[in-house]
């Protein structure tokens, strides 16, 4: 049961008793309060600056704030937070105590914590047990430790090795300032004793990076993130890792990066048994290293493969991207083997830089693609179904960057008339239109601008249109990236809408 509202703060006194708010039902102020926030269940500092406004609305508003639990059953505190509350004598001491009081008012609810660790102090430092303390006793389903001291990791270890945990989701990150910055490896080692599975048996959902990584195993795990500062010692302890004798219930497998030469100096070279995964559906691979380590997977039930950072700058010029796209079109099409293939390829983030590149990419995929991300039209100049057949059955193209990139669909209309001409389909098959999706606007473009630009691009739409083609032409950036996002179940990596990008300063 909550504590009473005679516990609250005198800095969130309602300003009157007489307010009309105090009319509204318990129910509705609850919604208002909820809609106050960025993330409902893990409140920023921002949140609880609007929380605590909210609060002083009147008597009955603080009343029902302070009545709700599932109001303070998250934190979000960043380096910010733990100095300002850190202030003093005993600074740890003063920084878990203001967390206690704050998640003693969410009752029984399950509790949420993202914290980050960066202590820049030794008197912080010195009392870090009395944190380890405070984690042990609380029920926690969601934890994310940013900027976790590697000494603090193996004390967790320790102590949680006799506890179990409901906890869901786990985040740890173990990069920090006080480490040495040319180090190689990380510090921090994620080996649990007793077992990962004995100590979080609830788990779904594990970010780790800036931190070694020997073969684990559990068996509810279903979406694993490394990072782009994850260590595993060589390839065999990564397939060890995400072989289906590991983790059974994998569906989700995002690889952040690779140290250099982690997977691509092993190409056609280590004798090393491909990894046959049932279950896994979705994975994104970051960087060239990442990309590579897909040669010793096999996933039957892929539905959906992004690839990202992938360009000349990444793999030392225009001559050895040409070979890495060879590569990695081979790899693909070994785990694309299934019967389902590969329902949704995103490629907006790749960086082929020319569609000879594009053309020798799609020339080893199965047929069976049916929605395609890429950054403009530029790959229809060298495209050919005769010689790239995995794009005949295509039903959604979403174009993401053709503004930027001068890929506009009026420069390279005569392009896509030509593929789409390819692309119909033989007498007595039923035609199946494509879709494609572009945003052509400018950020900020005067209206005028806009009304002269249009006739160009109508008059484009409809030669593509009599070869089967819908053009969509979206409003703004934010609804263009906003659909090539992808319901993924990650904490610490999300697609790169529009929000995360700086389209407007390329």
């Amino acid at each position: 049961m909550a504590p009473s509202s005679s516990n609250a703060s005198s800095t969130d006194k309602p300003r009157t008793n007489t307010s009309p708010f105090s009319l509204l039902p318990t129910e509705l102020i609850v919604k208002v309060l909820k809609s106050t926030f960025h993330h409902p269940f893990l409140l920023s500092r921002h949140d609880r600056r609007h929380f605590l406004l909210m609060r002083q609305v009147c008597m009955l508003w603080r009343n029902v704030a302070y009545d709700t639990p599932e109001l303070w059953r998250g934190l979000m505190i960043d380096w910010d937070d733990v100095s300002y509350l850190g202030a003093g004598l005993r600074p740890m001491q003063a920084v878990v105590d203001t967390l206690a009081r704050w998640y003693n008012r969410a009752g029984a609810h399950s509790l949420a914590l993202s914290i980050n660790l960066s202590f820049q102090t030794p008197k912080m430092t010195l009392d870090l047990n009395y944190f380890i303390s405070f984690i042990k006793t609380r029920k926690w389903t969601y934890l994310n430790f940013i900027d976790l001291p590697p000494e603090l990791l193996s004390d967790l270890i320790t102590q949680w090795g006799v506890v179990t945990c409901p906890t869901r989701v786990l985040a740890i990150n173990c990069e920090t300032s006080r480490g040495n910055p040319y180090r190689t490896t990380p510090e921090g080692r994620f080996e649990l004793s007793p077992p990962l599975s004995d100590t979080f048996p609830n788990l779904v959902t594990l970010f780790l990076d800036y931190v070694q990584i020997p073969p684990f195993q559990h068996p509810s795990l279903t979406s694993l993130h490394l990072g782009p500062s994850s260590y595993l010692s060589d390839p065999q302890s990564f397939a060890a890792t995400i072989s289906p004798a590991s983790l059974p219930q994998l569906e989700e497998l995002i690889l952040g990066g690779f140290r250099k030469g982690f997977a691509r100096d092993y190409l056609g070279i280590l004798d090393m048994r491909t990894v046959v995964h049932p279950s896994v559906r979705r994975v994104v691979v970051k960087g060239v290293e990442a990309a590579y380590a897909l040669q010793w997977l096999e996933l039957p039930a892929l539905d959906f493969l992004r690839i990202e950072a992938v360009s000349e700058a990444s793999v030392g010029g225009s001559v050895k991207l040409v070979k890495v796209v060879q590569d990695l079109a081979g790899i693909l099409a070994d785990l694309m083997s299934g019967p389902m293939s590969c329902q949704t390829l995103s490629l907006d983030d790749f960086g082929m830089e020319s569609a000879e590149n594009y053309s020798t990419f799609f020339s080893k995929l199965k047929p069976g693609i049916q929605r395609l991300h890429i950054e403009d039209y530029t790959i229809f100049g060298a495209l050919d179904l005769s010689t790239s057949p995995a794009l005949k059955h295509l039903e959604t193209i979403v174009c993401t960057d053709t503004l930027y990139s001068g890929g506009t669909l009026p420069n390279h209309i005569d392009d896509l008339v030509k593929w789409l001409s390819l692309r119909r389909v033989q007498p007595g098959e039923v035609e199946k239109r494509i879709t494609i999706y572009e945003y052509p606007w400018d950020k900020g473009i005067s209206q005028r601008a806009k009304e002269r630009m249009k006739p160009k691009y109508e008059g484009a739409a409809m030669l593509a249109r009599q070869e089967g083609a819908d053009i969509v032409f979206v409003e703004t950036a934010e609804s263009i990236y906003d659909m090539v996002d992808y319901p993924l179940n990650s904490d610490r990596y999300h697609l790169p809408s529009a929000g995360d990008r700086n389209y407007h300063s390329r």
